[in-house]
């Protein structure tokens, strides 16, 4: 046989080998369980069974084919089970068919198979893929040298020797050939399937998704204007089922006119760019409910108007927008009162300044609070209060008219942004909102008197700072306060002198040397009548770097506004007491504090330290608060106080008879002294309800065992009176006016010699 011949004999072998290959891909994902690896190698027997009816011959009667392609794969592939089932198919038909190597072409299929299983296990181990080309053809070259043996079982080693120096060639390239070729194509096959199969599970998961996300498939044709929906698209547009050809303004007919122009401008524009759009757009489900889709996709060929289409997906969103407006709603809605929010108020203010006056959609703003909140939550306790805040934002609601922003801003603080076009309009809209709250309110079943400060400011063209306009407003509500009787103040120039003289002493303040700006002046405490003194009172006063005093009344509450007077305050007492120790030692040195420096135990632990190094005694020192120092914190105060007593000193109530619950206070804590308020003391000779009234505290006094101190005492008049009524300690202009500790006489007399000359 010549050489041509056997090679085309080799062709037909490995063509029918390329075209078995494709019958390994219903297997190929099988080979790990019976059924698999069994139908593997009853395949790949028949395979050797094909080839083996299809042999190339040579004259010494040996016949060829490429046999070991399926049986060394067999094994290879398929593990023990396959290469054994293809061995026993493969070398029965061979050892059928006869001829003078009939034996020795049946065993090389069991070596070919067991050649098959030793390399994969060896490949296994040197981590080569299986079916690489490097791994196949070191397979055909193994198995080739393996089957030699074989050509000398049927008629001994000269005859085997003559048949492979005739046809070892073609041993040679047939195994060299059809292996490489049978485990290429399988690898070709399996990953086009592998990809197909992934497309397919791919395809089917998106399918899920859109499902599961109410996300649907759309086309557009330009030229026809028409749309193309699957059926989850056509549902979500309100059609029964998938239709094609829908014309735009059919599809769009449910949007509002604002949505069609957003979508149709989307769709033109994508036809001149490839870049992907996405719209949002409103429409109403069948029940009329809201829902929103989302429209994206982009345009296929936008370079060929004959092909040009857009594709995309319609999703709806609708649950992503309810939750992001939910999510707004509650970043920007106080949750006790459903008003605005202080977000809502930074931002719409500081847009309204920056923008054109002339389109500001407000011009005014006022700013309240509920004057004793404090006192109401103590009184009634936090669900009253809640209920009050409540009440106040309900009112603002009523209140407002349209274009209104009515708005919490926190705690008992509300705002209030409107338009007036007069400063006279805006204080007759401030104190109409006053009046309404102020009313008093039934709640919880109780009925609780309300009152409000506002202070508003008129929003000028020339007003561009959100920051400056709250600062004014909160000046006018200052001046509210200040101003005995009124609810209601709108910024002004009187106002703006105030809040700029407020802000130079806020400086001021933040920049002074207590050493060298502070001193304390003293004012006796008298024995009346005989007028001598029982202690002084330490009272502070400030004088600027630039000369100029300015009065504690003016200082003391900015300092505490701005956080100074637990500073100050300590300064004040070790001052006193430093002072008080050259004083004779029967006399006291009164200190006032502030409601600021009590309730966290500070105050307790300073004076303690202040009193052990100095070696101050205790029983010498008193300490001044007035009423409203209960109105911060009842049991952190009362216990600060209780451990302030027990350390020997004494406790003196302020300014009694001026608050709202002077008496509740008596009952809550036991002070040493209390002084009357220079209210009650005025013009006491001619007032009989003054008079009733100190005669009353006088007998109060007795019964609780309480020093009384009269304030105010300026005239003779007022002396006798007082003795004859049976106040026994005195203090006011009438003994001394306040002096410099240099300036104290120190000895059991005050500056007035004679209590009745």
């Amino acid at each position: 046989m010549d050489i041509s011949a056997a090679l085309v004999g080799l062709v037909g072998n490995v063509a029918v080998l390329a075209a078995a290959a494709a019958l390994t891909l219903p297997l190929q994902y099988k080979f790990r369980s019976l059924r698999g690896k069994v139908g593997l190698g009853i395949l790949f027997g028949c395979l050797c069974l094909l080839v083996i009816k299809m042999p190339v011959e040579f004259a010494s009667g040996a016949q060829f084919d490429t046999r070991a392609a399926p049986a060394l794969m067999a094994g290879y592939i398929g593990g023990p089970i396959s290469g054994l089932i293809t061995m026993a198919i493969g070398a029965a038909a061979r050892y059928s068919e006869g001829g003078t190597m009939a034996l020795g072409g049946a065993l090389s299929l069991v070596i070919y198979g067991s050649a098959g299983l030793a390399a994969r296990a060896l490949f296994k181990t040197l981590t080569w893929p299986l079916l690489s080309a490097r791994a196949l053809f070191a397979l055909a070259a193994a198995g080739t040298i393996a089957t030699l043996p074989a050509f000398f079982v049927d008629k001994g080693l000269a005859f085997g020797l003559a048949v492979l120096q005739q046809a070892g060639f073609m041993l040679v390239i047939g195994n060299m050939v059809g292996v490489p070729t049978l485990g290429l194509l399988i690898r070709v096959f399996q990953k086009s399937y592998e990809k197909s199969r992934r497309a397919r599970d791919d395809a089917f998961i998106t399918r899920l998704a859109m499902k599961a996300g109410r996300a649907g498939i759309w086309e557009y044709d330009p030229r026809t204007k028409t749309f193309t929906l699957d059926e989850i698209g056509a549902a979500l547009m309100g059609a029964d089922e998938a239709r094609k050809g829908i014309a735009f303004d059919d599809l769009t007919a449910q949007l509002d006119q604002k949505d069609q122009k957003k979508l149709q401008s989307a769709l033109q524009g994508a036809c001149m760019s490839p870049t992907p759009f996405s719209v949002d757009l409103r429409t109403t489900d069948k029940l009329g409910l809201p829902v929103w889709l989302r429209f994206q996709g982009s345009c296929a060929n936008p370079g060929d108007p004959d092909e040009t289409k857009h594709l995309g997906i319609l999703q709806d969103i609708t649950s992503e927008v309810q939750t992001r407006q939910q999510i707004k709603k509650a970043a920007w809605t106080d949750h006790l009162t459903g008003l605005a929010n202080r977000m809502v108020f930074d931002t719409l203010l500081e847009k309204n300044c920056t923008q054109d006056p002339r389109a500001r959609p407000f011009n005014a703003l006022l700013v309240l609070d509920v004057d004793n909140f404090k006192l109401i939550n103590d009184n009634f306790g936090h669900a009253a209060g809640d209920a009050v805040l409540k009440r106040v934002a309900a009112t603002l609601h009523e209140k407002a008219q349209p274009g209104d922003t009515p708005i919490r801003i926190g705690g008992d603080e509300f705002a209030f942004l409107c338009s007036c076009p007069t400063a006279q309009s805006l204080k007759q809209r401030a104190e109409t909102i006053a009046d309404a709250i102020a009313k008093p309110h039934q709640i919880n079943g109780l009925y609780i008197p309300l009152d409000v400060s506002i202070g508003a400011i008129q929003i000028t063209a020339d007003q561009t700072s959100a920051t400056e306009t709250v600062l004014f407003a909160d000046a006018a509500l200052y001046a509210a306060k200040e101003t005995q009787g009124t609810m209601v103040s709108v910024f002004d120039q009187d106002i703006e002198k105030k809040f700029v003289r407020r802000k130079r002493i806020e400086n001021k303040l933040l920049q002074a040397d207590f050493d060298t700006t502070f001193s304390l002046n003293y004012q006796p405490v008298v024995q009346m009548p005989e007028g001598r003194a029982t202690g002084y009172e330490a009272l502070l006063r400030w004088k600027c770097p630039d000369g100029t005093n300015v009065s504690p009344a003016e200082f003391i509450p900015i300092a505490e506004s701005l956080g100074l007077i637990r500073e100050i305050g300590a300064w004040v007492l070790k001052t006193a007491i430093k002072e008080a120790l050259t004083w004779p030692g029967e006399l006291r040195v009164a200190v006032n504090v502030s409601p600021h420096q009590i309730g966290t135990g500070h105050l307790a632990s300073y004076v303690e330290m202040l009193l052990r190094e100095s070696a101050f005694p205790a029983e010498r020192l008193e300490l001044e608060f007035t009423e409203t120092v209960f109105m911060r914190s009842d049991h952190s105060t009362l216990e600060e106080l209780a451990r302030i007593r027990a350390m020997g000193i004494r406790l003196v109530l302020d300014d009694f008879g001026i608050g709202y619950s002077s008496l509740s206070y008596l009952d809550k804590f036991s002070f040493d002294k209390m002084k009357l308020d220079r209210s009650f003391v005025t013009d006491v000779t001619l007032n009989p309800t003054r008079a009733a009234i100190v005669a009353s505290v006088v007998d109060l006094a007795a019964r609780l065992d309480i020093d009384l101190v009269a304030e105010g005492v300026e005239t003779l008049k007022d002396l006798h009176f007082l003795t004859g009524t049976g106040v026994k300690l005195g203090q006011g202009f009438y003994f001394a006016r306040p002096m410099p500790a240099a300036d104290l006489p120190l000895l059991k007399q005050p500056a007035r010699n004679s209590a009745g000359s």
